[in-house]
């Protein structure tokens, strides 16, 4: 791994494989969980990115089909960018990743639907709790849906 100079690793080993295809089947079987659990990990920002474009005052829901794996994409870009700069540091790999998705995220936001302008954890709340069937009253939607122009009850008695 590495560097020679670096760094050296002994083995020993007796079997019936021999340690390189011991490591091979190793590197196999790393790779396939790896990209079950990026398969996981973006199924889920599916969901998480209509919860965050609610949060920003877009409807990811109701835009089209194009922006629904526009704003997915760039919160899983996002997101694994940073998990790699967390945990391996930085690269140019992993910073064109978070710069993809940073530009994918304003593309999207700026072709979303607007819906609404009220605080951002009412409506988040409201998402989920539609998504899980609660009643009406439970999911304070019209605190950030926007609501037809309101006429005041002097506007209606007042005589023209």
């Amino acid at each position: 791994v590495g560097n020679e100079k670096d760094s050296s690793i002994g083995l020993v080993h007796s079997g019936k494989y021999s340690a390189q295809d011991m490591l091979l089947a190793e590197d196999s079987d790393s790779r396939f969980k790896a990209t079950v659990m990026r398969a996981i990990f973006f199924l889920w920002s599916i969901a998480a990115s209509r919860l965050v474009g609610v949060a920003f005052g877009r409807e990811i829901g109701d835009s089209s089909f194009s922006v629904k794996i526009e704003a997915a994409i760039s919160l899983f870009a996002v997101l694994i960018g940073w998990l790699w700069l967390s945990i391996w540091g930085s690269s140019v790999h992993t910073y064109a990743l978070i710069i993809t998705g940073l530009f994918l995220a304003h593309l999207s936001y700026n072709s979303a639907v607007k819906k609404g302008s009220g605080r951002w954890y009412i409506a988040v709340w409201s998402k989920i709790a539609k998504w899980a069937n609660l009643a009406p009253e439970m999911r304070q939607e019209d605190s950030y849906v926007p609501s037809p122009k309101r006429v005041d009850v002097d506007e209606r008695t007042k005589v023209s």
